[in-house]
């Protein structure tokens, strides 16, 4: 029985030797890809886009009016503003390689949809309260992601969210239109030239 049990403990040896040297082998090519991934600079920019670009913050309790409430070139504006962060900064950081599929959709004409239009503004106010403003702290910013950004994220996402009707193909991008977007405002938003 001895014998047994020394050849079952010097072959699970053998084998644990020989895992241990495929994970030092796969250690070894992770650090090399990290390595040259280093070497190549950061695929999205490290810095989000800075606050001078941006208007002045509002006084405390004087909040600008909300996009959807904007009329003529203030909604322009609002939107040129908005449309500049989100695509500059937040798609490449939070939407860009993941999957789009019906469990996790997104819509290359997001700004269509108040829904979303509406989460993204106040994702945007919340960053530049928490993230650029003067008065933001050092934990500003990974407090943003996780009370703000994932939250958001996960409504915008959602198969049940604003895009659920919008092709999720990424090869063959379709929007469809909410029906109960304001048609007053239906002619000032670009479409999508892609």
């Amino acid at each position: 029985m001895t014998n047994s049990n020394d050849r079952r403990y010097a072959e699970d040896i053998a084998d644990l030797k020989a895992q241990v040297k495929g994970l030092a082998t796969k250690v070894r090519e992770l650090q090399e890809q990290l390595e040259q991934l280093i070497a190549s600079g950061p695929a999205v920019p490290l810095r989000p886009p800075e606050a001078t670009a941006a208007p002045p913050p509002a006084e405390a309790g004087s909040a600008e009016p909300h996009i959807l409430s904007l009329d003529g070139e203030a909604f322009t504006r609002a939107l040129e503003k908005l449309a500049t962060w989100v695509d500059d900064y937040f798609i490449p950081a939070f939407v860009a390689g993941r999957p789009i599929k019906p469990t996790s959709p997104w819509c290359p004409e997001w700004w269509r949809h108040p829904e979303a239009l509406t989460r993204l503004e106040a994702l945007h106010r919340a960053f530049e309260e928490l993230v650029t403003s003067p008065k933001a702290t050092q934990s500003g910013h990974a407090r943003w992601i996780t009370d703000y950004v994932d939250p958001t994220l996960e409504q915008l996402r959602s198969p049940t969210g604003p895009f659920i009707r919008c092709t999720t193909d990424p090869d063959y991008p379709k929007h469809n239109a909410p029906q109960a977007f304001p048609l007053a405002r239906v002619d000032q938003l670009p479409t999508n030239t892609d």
